[in-house]
């Protein structure tokens, strides 16, 4: 169940943070908004190492043995941007993980390493984001639901988007898109 009365509080947190550091909004925000949405902190582990020493995602939720969503937060005046697709993407490979979420406190980017793109066209890494959902917008702050452990891990509805995306990353070349 998702507690809005709480995302609504930490809409106005963001707002009032001073300091827009990575690691403020991870603890103050980020963390805050996955509890509201479902997610256990005892299931979260912090800068696991993904392959390398130097390679770290900033935390894992661990739902089971065999199912995890890797979290990558980055600060929270920063746009998010290709190569941080790129990046959390790399991390999903090499730890044959499916989830990914990508967040900069505000803008929250669900990925599925599992979707197929046509070609290894320039750019296909788009194909891969499943959600996008601006925590400051009331239209989707709704939508949020969709990134929670119960739509995706237990009632698995966020397949529906992954399969929709699926199919335009199959049917639609990028330039129709």
């Amino acid at each position: 169940m998702v507690d809005y009365e709480r995302l609504k509080e930490l809409k106005e947190s963001f707002k009032a943070l001073e300091d827009f550091k990575e690691e403020n909004i991870k603890i103050k925000i980020v963390i805050e908004v996955l509890k509201a949405i479902g997610y256990s902190l005892d299931t979260f582990d912090f800068e696991p190492q993904v392959y390398d020493r130097n390679k770290v995602v900033d935390f894992i939720i661990r739902i089971s043995k065999k199912e995890h969503l890797y979290v990558e937060t980055k600060r929270g005046d920063y746009d998010l941007a290709e190569k941080d697709v790129v990046q959390i993407l790399d991390y999903l490979s090499r730890g044959n993980i499916e989830w990914g979420l990508l967040t900069n406190g505000k803008s929250y980017v669900l990925l599925n390493r599992k979707i197929e793109p046509i070609d290894n066209r320039q750019g296909f890494y788009s194909d891969k984001i499943v959600l996008t959902i601006n925590l400051f917008l009331n239209n989707e702050v709704k939508l949020i639901k969709y990134l929670s452990n119960e739509y995706i891990f237990d009632t698995k509805v966020t397949l529906f988007f992954k399969d929709i995306e699926q199919f335009k990353a199959l049917r639609y070349p990028p330039v129709l898109r």
